[in-house]
């Protein structure tokens, strides 16, 4: 996973204040609509929330190193607060999956297929938190090329599958106001990654 060259040797301490308030907001703003009770609609309510709330921030990170290439100073700052947008983001989507817990207690269902294909990323976005914690170092410069290239996938397989759900909810014109933007969005994101590349490739 290529990312932006960071000035300092080493990771700057966590921003625990930041990462907690974007999270308290992130759960008070998705679960109010689940008040007095949860129904099937107000579920579908709070889980477009937590969905959007966990895509940006990822579209952020995905783009970390393309932006650089129009925007040095959004990007830059993305690179600044990397550690902290992988944590709000795998909070938000955890938040997501207890509110689809919420959705099943309700007796309504989610076929085996969308399981099998979207486990994984609950999964990719606990790793690169813990990572976060633990080995911040990790995302400027892997110990690896095999690890790099883990990193890679994981970044890859995440923005792969919301593009993916917000492409096919655009499909069935469901929510157009809100997945056609945000599939296009992802799409500019693809788009941004393939010219960063190609640039790269290019001789100097």
């Amino acid at each position: 996973m290529n990312h932006l060259q960071s000035t300092q040797t080493e990771a700057q301490p966590l921003r625990w204040m930041e990462v907690s308030l974007s999270i308290l907001l992130i759960a008070l703003s998705s679960n109010l609509s689940l008040y007095p009770q949860p129904t099937s609609d107000n579920v579908l309510i709070a889980l477009r929330i937590t969905s959007l709330t966990t895509a940006l921030p990822l579209l952020w990170v995905f783009t970390a190193q393309p932006m650089a290439l129009i925007f040095r100073s959004w990007a830059q700052w993305i690179q600044d607060h990397y550690r902290e947008l992988w944590l709000v983001l795998t909070a938000s989507h955890f938040i997501h999956l207890y509110q689809i817990g919420v959705y099943y207690q309700l007796g309504q269902r989610c076929p085996l297929t969308i399981w099998l294909f979207t486990a994984p990323v609950w999964g990719i976005m606990a790793i690169f938190s813990t990572i976060a914690i633990a080995r911040p170092q990790w995302f400027k410069r892997p110990p690896s090329l095999a690890l790099k290239w883990l990193l890679g996938l994981g970044v890859g397989y995440a923005w792969f599958m919301f593009a993916a759900a917000f492409g096919l909810g655009a499909i069935a014109r469901h929510l157009p106001f809100y997945n056609i933007p945000a599939f296009l969005l992802f799409l500019s994101s693809g788009i941004l990654h393939i010219i960063a590349r190609s640039r790269r490739s290019l001789p100097a």
